[in-house]
């Protein structure tokens, strides 16, 4: 009789946990989990350009919170300290590591956040939270490249691309990331990354926000029990993410690298999960971006914990639409282009580049002509019906520093298709916060059609009437005499 209620006890308890962990699962991949996001958030992280220095008073803030571990693990090339954050008591291991590369920090954004939602007490899930935390230990390296990130780039203070030094190991942050693997044998990782706006998904193509892929770990792409279940996760995250942002999910190349971490964290027995966060309409500071990557990893631990992801097969995961690179920020379209005394329709693709000041901590977006010709299969995250206007080269004017002291509307400016100002380096200094670009000298008086790689600033004219006047890819419509980014947002040309 006693081994009969021992044995209906566990069995109970057995049940009891199984339904709370997939209630848990339930809760945390659905509409709750976003109900409570705003709470939890790290407000302190809200641009994507931030140093080690600035992420450090965070990690220190965690070592108070309950629950949770922070480690000194090691430190950059150039003696940034490298960290190792835990929650959790469960048995099996998941590793996240973010800001591989320095440029990409959308995961780190959210991993913070991720950190916040399980220690906070306060709000509500608790049980949830907590069966999840009973079969998961949860470990994460928020700044990988901390060197990197310092000069936002995508290498280490090598030059070196960490995410092709799985083999060599090069860089020290390289052999760190491998030791702390191999030590904690990581059942489950998460190579978090970002990926360029021009990704896309489908035809006509949008925006991949959000791409998967459980990387291959030989050249043939053989699929072994470790990659499998790297699968099936990915499949519970894009069934997961789906409701969120329909159409804008895609399956991330799976060609073999062999020097990259991913492919061979899978081939050591880690079943690695790659999420890339792409670009979004209205969206340049990847703040909405970030809070996908926050609901897909919480949604993800859920189904580890809840062994729900099992239900996931080949077939679902092979269902995510394959990403493709067919977005451009800027598509203007049938305009017409002058070269030699003859006429050219085309449509001209624009996109940008973040550029870095090294005495800033934001980042300045620089457009450019990507691509010239046909570009029916590209989209556009905003385009310009261009048909029957001509592209001409932007005015310039030349100005003193008085003479710019009493100018607060440019406006006009850009009414005249002005796109450039020259002068000396006060003037330079007094341009920032204007929407011109600055150059040391007057351009030359003839200049043929754009070319590939040029600035994107110049001006649309159809029976000799101003249109547009485009200045670094930012618009100015002629008509209603208003100046919008390349985001669609309205932009002030008075300074204040």
């Amino acid at each position: 009789m006693k081994v009969y209620l021992v044995f209906f006890y566990c069995v109970s308890l057995c049940i009891s946990l199984s339904v709370s962990t997939v209630r848990a699962q339930a809760a945390l991949e659905g509409s709750l989990i976003l109900d409570v996001y705003d709470q939890i958030r790290e407000p302190l992280l809200h641009q994507r350009r931030f140093s080690h220095s600035e992420m450090v008073p965070l990690v220190e803030k965690l070592r108070h919170r309950p629950g949770i571990q922070v480690n000194k693990v090691g430190q950059s090339l150039e003696g940034r300290s490298i960290h190792l954050i835990s929650i959790g008591k469960g048995p099996v291991r998941v590793l996240c590591w973010s800001q591989m590369h320095g440029d990409e920090p959308t995961a780190t954004m959210a991993l913070f956040d991720l950190f916040n939602f399980f220690s906070d007490d306060d709000a509500i899930l608790i049980k949830e939270k907590q069966a999840i935390l009973e079969k998961i230990t949860l470990y994460a390296i928020p700044m990988l490249n901390p060197d990197g990130a310092e000069r936002f780039q995508r290498r280490t203070a090598l030059d070196i691309d960490m995410n092709r030094d799985a083999l060599r190991l090069q860089n020290p942050e390289s052999r760190l990331l491998k030791s702390i693997r191999d030590s904690l044998k990581a059942d489950i990782g998460f190579n978090l990354h970002d990926q360029g706006r021009g990704h896309s998904v489908g035809f006509p193509p949008r925006p991949a926000v959000i791409s998967l892929l459980a990387p291959a770990y030989n050249e043939v792409k053989d699929i072994n029990e470790v990659r499998l279940a790297a699968m099936q996760v990915c499949a519970s995250i894009y069934d997961n993410l789906k409701h969120h942002i329909p159409g804008q999910i895609g399956l991330y190349d799976d060609t073999f690298e062999p020097r990259a971490f991913g492919d061979n964290m899978q081939k050591w027995g880690t079943s690695t999960i790659l999420i890339e966060s792409g670009g979004m309409k209205g969206d340049p500071e990847k703040q909405f971006v970030r809070k996908l990557n926050f609901l897909a990893m919480v949604g993800a631990l859920a189904s580890v914990a809840s062994d729900n992801y099992k239900k996931f097969g080949l077939e679902d995961y092979k269902s995510i639409p394959p990403n493709d690179f067919a977005m451009m920020d800027l598509i203007i379209r049938e305009a017409v282009i002058s070269y030699m005394g003859n006429d050219f329709t085309v449509d001209l693709g624009i996109r940008i580049r973040d550029i870095a000041p090294p005495d800033s901590s934001s980042l300045y977006r620089k457009a450019y002509i990507a691509d010239i010709g046909d570009l029916s299969t590209f989209a556009g995250y905003v385009e310009i019906n261009a048909k029957g206007m001509h592209v001409k080269a932007a005015s310039y004017v030349e100005i003193n520093k008085e003479e710019l002291s009493f100018i607060r509307d440019f406006a006009s400016w850009l009414e005249q298709g002005i796109g450039f100002v020259t002068g000396d380096e006060s003037v330079q200094e007094s341009m920032k916060g204007t929407p011109f670009i600055f150059i040391s000298e007057a351009p030359p008086q003839s200049q043929d059609a754009l070319k590939i790689g040029d600035d994107a600033t110049f001006i649309l004219e159809k029976n000799d009437q101003l249109k547009y006047t485009l200045v670094n890819g930012a618009i100015f419509h002629s008509e209603n005499k208003q100046f919008y980014d390349l985001d669609g947002n309205l932009q002030e040309t008075r300074i204040k």
